[in-house]
């Protein structure tokens, strides 16, 4: 019991001389100087090799990198290479499951933290091409199908799919109305209470 006592007073009396040294953190450390903030690498989207992962450069490139070195290998899409090309720069952008397609957000204009409606193009590399998924107005977030033959997204509440193959627009749901009946994309309360931001 001796023993015990002994090592838990050793212990106190050495924290306390320990933390004599230290310094206090204050709340500028952690609001206004950063100290604590976390160190984070923005869009980075993993391929499927799984030994390389892209980047967005100048939000008018997607680069390749490799995950061993982190050193970019090659320019994957740069918009300042396609002739007549209908926009000038991206905000985001998801690869089709055979990475053969890209799907380009652009003139994003926010509703809440997190929704926003943008303009969608989409990149063949095959083809070598680019063209809007939709000119009837924004969209909402839009997706490729599993198979990347298609892209489903929102628009005024309604849910919409568009054929890559076909270049068709095919209209899902056609009850949605604002502040009533919102369809593939969840209300403000689950945007900011619960953090989802498509459904």
């Amino acid at each position: 019991m001796k023993t015990i006592f002994t090592l838990v007073f050793t212990l106190f009396i050495f924290s306390l001389v320990s933390s004599q040294g230290s310094k206090k953190i204050t709340l500028e450390d952690i609001f206004v100087s950063k100290t604590f903030e976390q160190k984070t690498v923005t869009g980075l989207r993993s391929m499927n090799d799984g030994i390389h992962y892209t980047t967005m450069a100048n939000n008018s490139r997607i680069v390749k990198n490799s995950y061993k070195t982190g050193e970019a290998l090659t320019i994957l899409f740069d918009l300042y290479q396609i002739e007549d090309t209908p926009i000038k720069e991206f905000n985001d952008y998801e690869f089709s499951s055979d990475e053969t397609k890209i799907l380009l957000t652009t003139n994003v204009k926010k509703i809440y933290r997190h929704s926003f409606t943008a303009q969608y193009y989409i990149w063949d590399s095959v083809l070598e091409e680019i063209y809007p998924l939709s000119d009837k107005g924004a969209q909402q977030v839009a997706t490729f199908s599993p198979d990347g033959e298609r892209v489903a997204f929102v628009r005024e509440n309604n849910i919409f799919i568009r054929s890559l193959k076909f270049g068709t627009e095919h209209q899902v749901t056609f009850d949605g109305r604002k502040n009533e009946i919102i369809n593939g994309i969840p209300d403000w309360v689950y945007e900011e209470e619960f953090g989802f931001h498509n459904a």
